[in-house]
């Protein structure tokens, strides 16, 4: 039996060099276009999904995994503990559908845990808290609290995103209340970020990509406030050379103590589309 291991759903963005050192794998949720099914697991072609996506005139559809996938998952796992880390719960099922599967396992192994983690995040928000549980618990800290200091990196967790296109958020309501008006002139961006519940809200606009981009590092610079961060992710929709300029940027700017850039899986490059930027920073 492990002594603990990790399961993010598949909005969880990693580098391949961090998934080799973590004990994880991922419940993948389902992106359907036109009635194909795109599975995100390994097995995910995301340039076939993503050029898919561009070339329809319908929303793709999402579905988070079922509590008897996370089940399966869980005792696949055969950990004493175990951590789950999922998308925002303001945004798809897949946190109820974790505890679900926690309550079914630990009815049956009541002599293991189950934690199930709402990272009211998403992608590169997700991957730094599985990051983040890993380093704790090879710390040599206690599994509960481990928990409560991952609640606690939760409510200090900022998500901020820049997207190309706008098209899968506003097909999918994700934009809430931000005017179609400035949604439809092609040439503002939106630098967008995730509220308290881990709903989306508009933070700023600018003109360009670019200038967009910049926007989004000057604000991580005033949430900073002079301090020192500890992680930031950069999550990136088949465009690293975009990714590696804000790296470059952040670094200019500001200090954390652990930057890293992840591409994005299917989840996260469904509403992010190619070119897309989800920054996760704490």
């Amino acid at each position: 039996m492990k002594p603990y291991f990790i399961i993010g759903d598949s909005s969880t963005d990693l580098s391949p060099e961090l998934e080799k050192q973590l004990p994880i794998a991922f419940a993948p949720l389902t992106i359907t276009i036109d009635n194909k099914d795109y599975f995100d697991d390994q097995t995910l072609n995301l340039r076939e999904m993503i050029d898919h996506m561009k070339n329809s005139k319908n929303s793709p559809k999402t579905a988070c995994p079922s509590p008897d996938q996370y089940y399966r998952a869980i005792k696949d796992a055969d950990a004493s503990v175990t951590f789950i880390v999922t998308l925002s719960s303001a945004l798809s099922g897949s946190y109820n559908s974790a505890c679900i599967s926690r309550d079914m396992y630990m009815d049956e192994f009541p002599d293991r845990t189950v934690y199930v983690v709402d990272s009211k995040s998403a992608s590169s928000g997700q991957g730094l808290l599985t990051t983040t549980i890993h380093e704790l618990m090879e710390q040599g800290m206690e599994p509960p609290k481990v928990y409560e200091a991952i609640q606690d990196v939760v409510s200090r967790l900022q998500t901020i995103f820049v997207l190309e296109r706008l098209d899968n958020l506003r097909k999918n309501g994700r934009l809430g209340l931000i005017a179609s008006a400035i949604v439809t002139i092609l040439s503002i961006k939106l630098i967008l970020g995730a509220t308290e519940n881990g709903e989306i809200k508009m933070i700023n606009r600018a003109k360009g990509i670019k200038k967009a981009l910049s926007t989004m590092v000057d604000q991580i610079v005033e949430d900073l406030n002079g301090r020192t961060g500890e992680r930031l992710y950069i999550a990136h929709c088949l465009n690293e050379e975009r990714a590696k300029e804000v790296y470059d940027e952040v670094k200019a700017k500001c200090q954390f103590k652990d930057i890293q850039i992840v591409p994005m899986r299917g989840l996260s490059g469904n509403y992010a589309d190619e070119g897309g930027i989800v920054i996760g920073y704490y």
